[in-house]
């Protein structure tokens, strides 16, 4: 019941609130995309700024693209004013050092950005829930470091990880239920709730359990993240994906899963469309590189 009443206010708005439009953002944001790939970097731009109008909070990913894409565009106003919000929704402030960003080191207005980048970032921590993103963090470690033993993030002690890795599933069991109390209490951890660091670690805890057939009443719980763009596409769709194959159906998005090679017109087609609606760009653009 309480998951029932938690996809509930995922899946609405408070009375008077102007309704964001997600899908239609990331429809914008993977046109943006293909744009700057055919080096249109104007009409690529035009994308950007009719997506970022559609919703409150614009994903950092997306910001960063926009600002490299109004550099090549030589539209160094809008560029500044793309970190500026970057900064703002939780991007480190050494992303200004970036190679993308040579171009803007005398631009005045591109200075007074990187001065104030400080007291920016300090507006971001505040407005994020520190609590629930600290808690968060503290999920994906064990995730990572306890369950699987991914070295490169500097255990803090010894354990026996021998013990937890021959019983995975059981220990990503907990972890999950464990972040599950967190959603009802806190809401679903977005990159706006938690900033963008601490959601790129979380997303792989519901990743390695929401994944798995057992968690099946769970999923319109992640669909409806998605529609308040809370759940990333790409991350519900690679989730999602394993999760059918895990139940032994086929590939919903064909999303890092399944064999499209053999599929018919109408097959892909349907697949495209299966994308489109979920905000995921179609399987001819795939290859398309991102800049962030």
């Amino acid at each position: 019941m309480r998951i029932l009443l938690l996809i509930i206010v995922l899946s609405s708005k408070i009375y008077g609130q102007k309704k964001d439009n997600y899908f239609k953002y990331y429809d914008l944001c993977n046109q943006a995309n293909k744009l700057f790939s055919q080096q249109d970097y104007n009409g690529s731009l035009h994308k950007y700024d009719s997506a970022f109008r559609l919703v409150h909070y614009q994903h950092v990913s997306d910001l960063l693209n926009a600002a490299v894409t109004a550099v090549k565009a030589q539209n160094k106003n809008s560029a500044t004013k793309y970190l500026r919000q970057a900064i703002l929704n939780g991007i480190s402030t050494s992303e200004l050092s970036s190679e993308n960003f040579i171009e803007l080191t005398e631009f005045k207005q591109f200075k007074q950005l990187r001065d104030s980048s400080e007291i920016l970032r300090s507006k971001f921590l505040r407005r994020t829930n520190r609590v629930y993103s600290r808690q968060c963090d503290s999920l994906f470690y064990v995730d990572q470091v306890i369950i699987r033993n991914v070295k490169t993030l500097n255990p803090v002690y010894k354990i026996d990880l021998y013990v937890y890795a021959s019983e995975r599933q059981k220990y990503d069991s907990i972890n999950f239920q464990y972040l599950l109390k967190l959603i009802e209490k806190y809401g679903f951890p977005s990159e706006e709730k938690i900033g963008p660091a601490s959601y790129e670690g979380i997303k792989l805890v519901i990743h390695h359990s929401a994944r798995m057939p057992v968690n099946k009443d769970k999923i319109e719980l992640f669909k409806a993240a998605v529609s308040e763009g809370e759940y990333l596409p790409t991350d519900f769709a690679w989730m999602y994906d394993q999760f059918r194959t895990n139940s032994n159906e086929s590939p919903f998005f064909y999303f890092q899963v399944g064999d499209t090679s053999k599929l018919t017109v109408d097959e892909k087609n349907r697949v495209d469309k299966n994308r489109k609606d979920f905000g995921l760009r179609p399987l001819a653009d795939d290859k398309l590189k991102r800049t962030y």
